[in-house]
Order: structure tokens, then sequence, then C-alpha cells
């Protein structure tokens, strides 16, 4: 049984900021501009769901990547590459989807970022 806009609302017991990449001033030692997070949105309504860890293995040791889907309204803007932040944590945006098919919900995969 599908839950209504209004019900899936309510779902959503945290709140978070979304934050994407912007262009800065340019470096005078690099001659590039500095990459700064701004915020896009602030306060957005969201729930964070955890999922199973993954060990990729690199050349010098095992590591376990911690992802989480975090579940957002529709109408949200975030995008691969943004950076969520909630209750002090921050998370990488690795995938964004339209969790229902139906334009019901969003759903991004995010992993922390190491503190």
């Amino acid at each position: 049984m599908a839950l209504s806009d209004a019900t899936f609302l309510t779902f959503l017991t945290a709140t978070c900021n979304v934050r994407r990449m912007t262009p800065g001033a340019v470096n005078s030692g690099t001659g590039l501009p500095a990459e700064t997070w701004a915020n896009l949105a602030t306060g957005v309504l969201c729930r964070f769901v955890k999922r199973r860890g993954r060990e990729p293995l690199t050349e010098r040791q095992r590591v376990v990547v911690r992802e989480q889907l975090c579940m957002l309204p529709i109408g949200t803007d975030v995008l691969e590459g943004d950076v969520i932040v909630s209750g002090g944590l921050t998370y990488d945006v690795i995938l964004v989807e339209d969790a229902a098919g139906a334009a019901h919900h969003k759903e991004a995969v995010v992993e922390r970022r190491a503190a």
C-alpha cells in the first residue's frame, strides 16, 4: 500500500541542508577558481536509513564503506556530487533516484565523510 504524500512527509523525521559546489574567487597561486560549498536548500525534511556496508579492497588495506539512504521530498533539488549535512554529519551524494518511479519521493545514496 502506497503512502500518501502527506503521510510520507510525517515519516521524514530529520532535517538536512543540501550543499552544492560553486566556483569562488580565482586562487592567485593556481589561477583556478577556489571551490566552495554553498547551501542550496536548508531545513529540508529527510530520513536516513542504514544500508549494508561494502568492503572495497585498496592496494594497502581493506576499507568498509558505509552507505546510507537519505529519503527526501520529490521536489528537493539534489544531484550526484552534492553534499548533505544533517545532525553535524556530512554525507557525499553518490546517486539520486525517483524512488517510487511515480514522482513520490527521492532517494539519495549517500556516504558519510570521515570526521
